[in-house]
């Protein structure tokens, strides 16, 4: 007679170890890898961030700085830049003014936000087709009744925000009552500015590039260029651990410190002035 067992052998303790050992290697693998895929797209998103906040500061600057000194008439408009602060408001027909807050109009200096670097301010004249500052509003219709009611001024600078706490780039224009955030991310910006010794003489040639502090009256009246230099910061923290670092911008160098781990960039471009080469 045969006999058939029902009873069946089950894991051995030994077998049940290795088999959880097994199941958190896996498991460890599988998070090391998830990990490392979040970080890569998290630094590749940040990249392109920086590139995308960089476009549209320079954007902006170049949009508005190459309106320096615009006139319906087409003769030079003096000043271009401003190298000084803006006090004066032009009465408009309608008891209004060209400007709504001459405090909210920077003008060009060295190292105007402690650490965030200069600022630079522009006038043109307004017509019916160019009458908008940078932020976006018109002045009024009836300033545009003479040269001086339809002056618009802007400018810009780096500070960082009160509302989100980025280091962003700031445009104050002739009709924002308060400054107004452009770009976000943009940590530091430089400015240089090619003048022009002889004009016409030699071509509208730059002779040499100087910071608004090494500029002299005459200097601001044959400004042909600006080149601009911006330091851009990543909004959120990329770097496993914090990293410093030294940037160049122009003749100036930014030095990261404390370390920290969110990831920068310097772009740079060169604004020529089209209508002051007249």
């Amino acid at each position: 007679m045969i006999r058939i067992s029902n009873k069946q052998a089950g894991l051995s303790l030994i077998e049940l170890m290795l088999a959880m050992l097994l199941g958190i290697f896996l498991i460890a693998g599988i998070s090391i890898v998830y990990l490392s895929s979040k970080r890569t797209y998290n630094a590749s998103n940040q990249l392109s961030q920086l590139d995308e906040s960089a476009r549209i500061a320079i954007k902006a600057l170049r949009e508005h700085i190459e309106h320096a000194g615009y006139t319906r008439t087409g003769a030079r408009n003096f000043p271009y830049l401003l190298s000084s602060s803006l006090t004066t408001a032009f009465a408009c027909p309608s008891g209004d003014s060209n400007v709504s807050n001459p405090n909210t109009v920077r003008f060009a200096e060295n190292d105007h936000s402690a650490g965030h670097g200069d600022s630079i301010g522009v006038a043109f004249q307004a017509d019916k087709t160019l009458m908008r500052d940078c932020t976006g509003t018109a002045i009024p219709n009836d300033c545009l009744a003479n040269s001086a009611t339809s002056m618009v001024y802007n400018s810009f600078w780096v500070q960082v925000s009160a509302a989100d706490g980025y280091p962003n780039l700031y445009c104050g224009g002739s009709r924002n009552y308060m400054p107004q955030p452009l770009a976000q991310g943009i940590e530091n910006i430089q400015f240089l500015y090619g003048v022009d010794n002889d004009g016409a003489e030699n071509g509208w040639k730059i002779d040499q590039y100087k910071t608004a502090n090494n500029m002299t009256s005459a200097d601001w009246e044959k400004v042909m260029t600006v080149k601009a230099a911006l330091l851009v910061r990543s909004l959120e923290r990329v770097h496993a651990q914090a990293e410093g670092g030294s940037y160049k911008l122009f003749e100036e160098t930014i030095t990261i410190s404390p370390a920290d781990r969110y990831q920068r960039a310097v772009y740079t471009t060169t604004i020529h002035l089209r209508n002051v080469a007249l």
